[in-house]
């Protein structure tokens, strides 16, 4: 299907330029360095079905790379390098690829990794792994009807094709871009009529000089309203929520915080989780049966996938998210969701905000986070979603008093001791001595009071926790309690 996508564009539209910036390729250049490309990985050793590991930088030569090894019927591996050496080589093991396409200088170089073993494709085309931000990276499997579908979608809903000119700071919206018969820049002019981005990167855009601009598609996560562009009346502002899964899968032109707008899937509520399900819905996660038994579920018939966001419906059939099922704050009082919380405060402080918990589920302590000019960590992908993984591990440092404070009460314990031994002499030693022997006890006597109730939900008899108290006082029951609301 990609090969007579890219063999028709080249026929209809020989001289459209394809590809600019860089150099000006034509759709017929696509095709013909794209054919090269088949040919070169061919001669390597790749044949229909090789599962090949791609990691060519952002440019012309990743095009044509890729719809080469399309062309032939391998299968790309997609992992994004910005995660981090570990997390690739984690995806790649997975995967258990057969060969790898990268590129030195100029020059893209394939290369068989032994033992090389012949595979099936099973249908799918593609391999592309989630980044890992909200949990361990899953490669879903892309197939021709999947691709077909979220090609429909994209066209219908951002009246994309042949006559748009796209800017996007995602290589794989450049890939769709193609597939339409759009021409794909590396950077903005003021000929662009389309521009995917991230809410990171959307100030960073100067829209003003793009008179032909028609749509703005921000996708990766919510963006703030600081963050928003003013933008011409001609220009349709989308906020869009997809997922490396399926894309997209909600759009409106009406952002509100929390709003993920009008559905363009089937979309199902199980358990207050969004569930999608359609032909643009991968059906399954590559090589991995436990992502696929915890992320996929079959009703009467139908496939569902679970996103892992909780939202719900309004009174008009508008998407609204409640945030990740992961991030949910587990309280003694209840359950607290990030999304409608952090809305509240972000418009209440005028700043952004994070909500996480901190501690054991069914008694964890909510700390809001509150951004200054220290950032909060970010996914890598579209460096706009919050890792509240690294956020919880930061707070739980600034709740907890660091373990050497123990010593000042040891060693207070330790003094007191010292004065079944100690000699008459100095006095002002003695004096030191009467005052801790008063205080050391005394406090940790009054700290009960607080300990006690923290050890309970801690799990720590009563017995236990006066112990505790008695002989460590704030520095062991403290680190159950937050001494502030950490501020980044």
């Amino acid at each position: 299907m990609i090969a007579e996508r890219i063999k028709k564009n080249a026929r209809d539209r020989p001289d459209k330029m394809a590809l600019g910036d860089w150099r000006n390729y034509t759709y017929r250049d696509l095709d013909e360095r794209s054919d090269f490309y088949a040919a070169k990985f061919a001669k390597a050793g790749f044949e229909k079905g090789s599962r090949v590991v791609f990691a060519v930088k952002p440019g012309p030569e990743l095009y044509f790379s890729l719809f080469g090894l399309l062309k032939l019927g391998a299968v790309p591996v997609l992992a994004d390098p910005a995660m981090g050496f570990w997390r690739v080589l984690y995806c790649y093991r997975s995967a258990k690829p057969q060969g790898i396409v990268f590129k030195i200088g100029d020059r893209v170089k394939s290369l068989k990794i032994p033992p090389f073993v012949k595979g099936g494709s099973g249908g799918i085309f593609a391999v592309n792994f989630t980044t890992g931000s909200t949990g361990p990276a899953k490669g879903a499997e892309y197939t021709d009807g999947m691709l077909e579908a979220m090609l429909l979608k994209i066209s219908k809903q951002y009246d994309h094709g042949p006559d748009s000119v796209s800017y996007s700071t995602l290589s794989l919206f450049g890939f769709f871009d193609l597939l339409l018969g759009s021409t794909v820049l590396s950077k903005p002019n003021p000929e662009v009529t389309h521009v995917f981005t991230s809410p990171a990167l959307l100030n960073q855009i100067a829209f003003s000089n793009m008179p032909h601009l028609k749509h703005v598609i921000c996708g990766g996560s919510a963006p703030q309203s600081s963050q928003i562009p003013k933008l011409r009346d001609t220009t349709q502002f989308h906020v869009t929520y997809g997922a490396t899964e399926a894309l997209p899968i909600a759009s409106t032109t009406n952002y509100q915080p929390g709003c993920l707008g009008t559905p363009l899937i089937d979309v199902k509520i199980i358990d207050d989780e969004i569930c999608i399900s359609g032909p643009s819905v991968s059906a399954s996660y590559y090589n991995n049966s436990q992502a696929n038994q915890q992320h996929k579920l079959r009703l009467e018939g139908k496939l569902w996938h679970r996103t892992g966001d909780l939202g719900y419906f309004d009174s008009e059939g508008q998407l609204w998210s409640l945030g990740r099922k992961s991030d949910v704050v587990h309280t003694q009082h209840g359950l607290l969701y990030t999304v409608p919380i952090e809305n509240y405060y972000n418009a209440k402080l005028n700043a952004r905000t994070a909500l996480v918990g901190v501690g054991p589920k069914g008694s964890q302590i909510p700390i809001l986070c509150i951004e200054s000019a220290k950032k909060f960590p970010v996914d890598i992908r579209h460096q706009s979603k919050i890792r509240r993984d690294q956020l919880t591990r930061w707070a739980e440092k600034k709740m907890t008093y660091p373990p050497w404070l123990k010593i000042v009460p040891i060693a207070a314990w330790i003094f007191i001791a010292y004065g079944f031994w100690m000699p008459a002499e100095p006095k002002w030693l003695w004096v030191c001595w009467w005052l801790n022997a008063f205080l050391t006890p005394g406090l940790h006597i009054l700290e009960l009071y607080w300990s006690i109730p923290v050890g309970r939900k801690a799990g720590y008899s009563v017995g236990s926790s006066i112990l505790m108290t008695m002989f460590l006082g704030a520095t062991w029951w403290k680190s159950n309690l937050p001494a502030r609301v950490p501020k980044t």
